[in-house]
């Protein structure tokens, strides 16, 4: 039974609310959003949890018994189950939240910490039906990963295979992890993911989860690096045609963007930045691509913004073949092309991640 009515922030200490969106629907830009608009610098994860636990569960009981009358113990207890393992989740993820706001600051974690994990069941497959824990055991994973030594020698994604064979035994579990992490390491960097890939395929025992994978997979495949870069020609903001390829035997930036991309504006200064760097080299061309329904409000903003480097506009927004063929799901999104006309890196770093500079200058030797 909850003791609030909706989720107000907890003032009874020094430190004000983690801002959380707990099924994943809210990004760190609406985050960062809310936090300035309501004034939150630093957060505490428990009260906040609570706060929010209790307005849900008293929410969602007086919805669904309105609706169809009592629900069982059973139906209870599992709901609480689901709010516990969003919470975990919660604990799980605050590191990198609390380092993401408060960059000047440095968080020190007591031993402890993570302490709470023993009292989690990890290998009960009955939990496979609830999102929260489904959201869980992939942070989990990650989160030991992250607790790791660092070994250069292995991917990420190598190291979260490891973890799952280490903390898990159900085979169901070890199933849907390994689908999940390899999904999304396809997307993030295939190029680890293709050594990988018959090692998956040994140890996936479910038979759609596998063809999913081959499917993903075969899709970015053209975009491994060494292959050939997809060509594409579009207009420039003067209205000349501008092949990619034309740009052979230079290293190509792409930035792909749309103007009502908040994620993309706030990396304008870091990409001025960068291409301040390498002003002096001819050997390095920037090509940023609009993917903007609104051809006015592109000319526009390249304009007011004195926007450097090759400014183009793409030729049907989200169905535009640079869309298509760079598998292209959401902007901002970066690409490096080698002088030679293959690919580097098809989903390549931003230009506020400081070990772009040297990819780039690597690309140029």
């Amino acid at each position: 039974n909850s003791q609030t009515s909706n989720p107000q922030p907890v003032t009874t200490k020094p430190a004000t609310i983690l801002l959380h969106c707990w099924r994943g629907g809210m990004r760190s830009a609406a985050v960062a959003w809310l936090l300035d608009l309501y004034g939150f610098k630093v957060y505490t994860l428990i009260d906040g949890y609570k706060c929010y636990r209790n307005w849900v569960l008293d929410q969602f009981t007086k919805d669904y018994q309105k609706k169809n009358g009592t629900f069982s113990d059973d139906f209870g207890k599992t709901l609480n189950k689901e709010m516990d393992f969003m919470g975990a989740s919660s604990k799980l993820t605050y590191p990198n939240y609390y380092q993401f706001f408060e960059k000047e600051k440095k968080l020190v974690l007591s031993d402890s910490y993570d302490s709470f994990l023993q009292n989690i069941d990890l290998d009960d497959a009955t939990n496979l039906q609830l999102p929260g824990y489904r959201d869980f055991a992939k942070m989990f994973v990650e989160y030991m990963v992250s607790k790791e030594l660092a070994d250069t020698t292995k991917t990420d994604i190598s190291k979260s295979f490891e973890q799952v064979s280490k903390h898990f035994k159900d085979d169901k579990i070890k199933s849907y992890l390994h689908h999940v992490l390899i999904k999304d390491a396809i997307a993030y960097n295939v190029n680890d993911v293709a050594p990988l890939m018959s090692e998956y395929t040994a140890l996936q025992t479910n038979d759609n989860y596998l063809k999913e994978a081959i499917k993903a997979f075969d899709a970015w495949k053209p975009l491994l690096a060494g292959s050939i870069a997809p060509d594409f020609t579009y207009q420039d903001i003067r209205g000349k045609s501008i092949p990619l390829s034309s740009l052979k035997g230079k290293v190509v930036y792409i930035d792909v963007w749309a103007t009502w991309c908040g994620p993309c504006l706030a990396e304008l200064p870091h990409l001025e930045s960068l291409q301040e760097i390498f002003s002096k080299n001819k050997e390095i061309a920037f090509m940023s691509v609009s993917i903007d329904q609104d051809k006015d409000a592109w000319q526009k903003m390249v304009k007011d913004k004195s926007m450097k480097g090759l400014q183009l506009i793409a030729d049907q927004d989200w169905k535009s073949s640079i869309v298509r063929d760079y598998q292209i799901e959401g902007i901002p999104r970066f690409i490096i092309i080698g002088k030679d006309g293959n690919i580097i890196d098809a989903n390549a770093a931003r230009p506020s991640n400081e070990k772009l500079t040297r990819k780039l200058t690597k690309a140029l030797m």
